[in-house]
Formats: C-alpha cells, structure tokens, sequence
C-alpha cells in the first residue's frame, strides 16, 4: 500500500472547488508556531471564513442543469505561549460544508474537526523534551451517499460516521529537534493512538477497526501504541506574500503490523492578494491500514487505498 501512496503522490493536481483540510489552521499563523524568537507570554489569533455558493433555475430546458446551493464555513484558532525555555502551542479548526442539488436531500461535503497541543521544554542547545496531543473528528452524523438524513423518500439509510465515530486521539511524549525557526522534527518512541467509534452499531460494522466482543461488550476503542516522526516546515517568501506549511506524520503500531506505516502528509500554500484575501492551496493525503476508504470514489467498494484532498480557492479571512 506504501507504494500506491508515493505513486499517487505524484499525481496530486487534481483540484475541487471546495475548502476541503484536515489541516483546518490559515497558514499564516501556522508559520509561527513554536518560535523561538517570540516574546515571553501569550500570543492569540484567529480566523473566520465563509463558503457560500448559490444556482437558482426556473422551469429549465432538457440538459441545462438543475438548481445547486452549498454552504459552509471554517473557524480557527491559535494559542502560543512562551515562558522563557517553555513552549505551549495549540490550534483548534472546524471546516463543515454542505451540498444540496435541485430535489436531492442535503448532502456533506467536508465535516472537520482538528484540536493539536504541543508542549516542550528546552533541553539543550535545539533539543526539547516535548509531547504531543491531537484531536481529530467531525461535528455530524452522516447516512448512506454522504447524506445528512436517515430517511429519504421513504427509504432509511444506514449510519456511516457521527461525532466521535470514529475519532482519533494521539498522545506522543518525546523529543523535539528546533533545527530553526522554519524546521522541527518529533520523535516519540511511545506513542499512543486511540480510534474511537463511540456507537457501538456502528463499530460492528468494521470500517475503522476489527469488530470485536470483549467480556460481553461491543469494542468502541481501539488502542494502539508504536512509535511516531512528525516533520514539521513553515516559511514565507516574496516579502511574506506567499506562505508554505508542510507537516509529514508517520506512526507504526508496535503490537500489530508493525510494517504497515501509517502516513499523514498536509501541504498548504496561501498567497496573500490583497489585505486578508489570499489565493490558498491544500493538498492532503492519508493512509491508514486500520481505515478504510472508498476505492476509485465507488461508495459500495471499501478497501486499503490513500485518501488524497486537493482544494484551490479564494478565501477570506477575518483575524479576531
């Protein structure tokens, strides 16, 4: 499977038209997280956008289309703090959209929820004892086809994801190597990595996990514990105009297949065009042996395959 997911990096130009990140947080402030040059104390900011489309026909001709309405927005959030050789950084982002195509029922086009918190002391020289924290998971419960009602004409459809189902949790202490203000790498050498799909329906089902039955119980959690590399590289260029963060995650299950690496790759490219209008560029792609996704977009046909997220746009942002 590693080897699908290099080849299909090389083919990450595909482009939508919707916001779609796991990496929810606005480039900008990404960049200067974990800044050594910072000032002691807080740092805060924040981020507001709205997504808003809307194709309204009346009585239309054979093949000129069907009325279409979407709406959405993204909500950021960063906290920095710096007390002399302590450094506390946390980034909360929520991205929810939806879709709604002539007659057809609402349908989802991105739900995400991210929460990461990183915590380091200075060691020596650019080495830091360190942890990690991440939150990952979606705010509403989604139905067969990525619909957001159970029941339409009549038929019910089946539960495929809710808040928490799944969600996934990281713990990693460690270190932090500072190379410099652009550059850091984090090792943990005990990692812990938790699924949950919190409706026990659900998680019989086995999209995120092995169902099982434990003294009696449906399993909801699957706990995990390997160990996990975080690359992480922010920088501005053209006078900061134009900002990249890139993040590399790869984490290894001690306990069960070992050799299947579970790769996490966020880019992001935000080119500022005038005050807080930028041109911005995600392109995410994940591959966890535990999850499964929908091969070739076929939504009756699960399997192991990368799930890539590629998104251009223009977005606004208003910093609270």
């Amino acid at each position: 499977m590693l080897r699908n997911f290099f080849a299909c990096a090389a083919l990450t130009l595909a482009v939508t038209g919707t916001s779609v990140a796991q990496k929810i947080l606005d480039a900008k402030s990404e960049v200067k997280e974990m800044s050594t040059d910072a000032k002691d104390g807080w740092t805060t900011n924040g981020g507001l956008g709205l997504d808003f489309t809307s194709l309204w026909l009346s009585n239309p001709r054979p093949g000129s289309g069907d009325s279409r309405f979407g709406a959405g927005g993204l909500l950021s959030y960063v906290a920095n703090y710096k007390g002399g050789n302590f450094l506390w950084d946390t980034k909360a982002g929520l991205q929810l959209s939806v879709i709604k195509n002539g007659a057809e029922p609402y349908t989802k086009a991105i739900d995400a929820v991210q929460v990461t918190t990183r915590m380091g002391r200075l060691i020596s020289g650019k080495l830091y004892g360190a942890v990690l924290g991440d939150l990952q998971t979606q705010i509403l419960p989604t139905y067969s086809k990525n619909l957001l009602q159970e029941t339409v004409n009549g038929v019910r459809n089946s539960l495929t994801s809710n808040f928490l189902a799944p969600g996934i949790v990281k713990v990693a202490p460690g270190v932090i190597y500072r190379a410099d203000e652009h550059l850091s790498i984090l090792y943990s050498p005990f990692a812990y990595k938790g699924i949950i799909v919190r409706d026990s329906v659900l998680a019989a089902k086995g999209l995120f996990f092995t169902p099982e039955v434990v003294n009696g119980k449906r399993k909801i959690m699957d706990h995990q514990a390997g160990s996990e590399i975080r690359v992480d590289y922010a920088r501005k260029f053209l006078t900061n105009r134009l900002s990249y963060v890139g993040t590399l995650d790869l984490y290894s299950n001690y306990f069960r297949d070992f050799q299947n690496v579970d790769v996490e790759v966020y880019h992001t490219l935000d080119y500022l065009i005038w005050k807080n209008l930028s041109l911005n560029f995600k392109s995410d792609w994940f591959y966890d042996h535990d999850l499964l996704v929908y091969k070739g977009g076929d939504l009756t046909k699960l399997g192991r395959d990368v799930f890539m997220r590629n998104a251009l746009f223009l977005k606004y942002s208003q910093v609270f």
